[in-house]
């Protein structure tokens, strides 16, 4: 889906879209936490994952040389579907929630 790229816009346009679960992938370290779905945060570096509490996914130990693609991958589709079942995000654990329909600054 063509979202701009505020997290909190993008997911809410993907939310709005259609979306029932979504994959949030990060470099940085955004906490973003969806109020209407649950979004799963997969950060792409172990040096950010181990200094966020409220990530799920570290995707960084691929290129670590410590994992596969194919095994983080496995990883995220067995979240997933354990989401989809109920389990809780760790933004929905903590109560903590973002929409934005539109920001009024530059979105790219």
């Amino acid at each position: 889906m063509n979202t701009p790229a505020f997290d909190p816009a993008s997911c809410t346009g993907q939310t709005a879209g259609g979306a029932q679960l979504g994959v949030f992938s990060t470099g940085a370290g955004s906490c973003f936490g969806g109020i209407l779905v649950p979004w799963l945060k997969v950060v792409s570096n172990s040096d950010t994952f181990e200094r966020m509490e409220d990530m799920e996914i570290n995707a960084g130990g691929i290129a670590d040389g410590i994992d596969s693609f194919e095994d983080v991958g496995r990883t995220i589709f067995e979240y997933l579907l354990a989401m989809a079942s109920g389990a809780k995000t760790y933004s929905e654990k903590v109560g903590y929630s973002v929409v934005n329909i539109w920001d009024k600054g530059v979105t790219t």
